[in-house]
């Protein structure tokens, strides 16, 4: 049985940090990707529809938990 979802809370300043990190040209891809993701999180979409929408290819041993810890939004507990 999957794990109860965490609530997700972000600052204003973490989230306004985010927005600007979507929207740049000069962030690389898989960092925009992941301010995509904890927006998405953040806003209350569960895992596999925030993996859909972003076309997001995870094998067994990935959950979006996992690529969230690999970037550096660690701010995030």
């Amino acid at each position: 049985m999957a794990r109860p979802k965490t609530k997700l809370n972000l600052t204003p300043d973490q989230n306004e940090y985010l927005l600007r990190s979507v929207r740049s040209r000069e962030i690389p891809h898989s960092r925009v990707q992941r301010a995509q993701i904890i927006l998405k999180a953040a806003a209350g979409e569960n895992n596999k529809k925030i993996s859909q929408d972003l076309n997001l290819c995870f094998d067994a041993r990935w959950s979006l938990e996992t690529a969230l810890d690999r970037g550096s939004y660690r701010f995030i507990s």
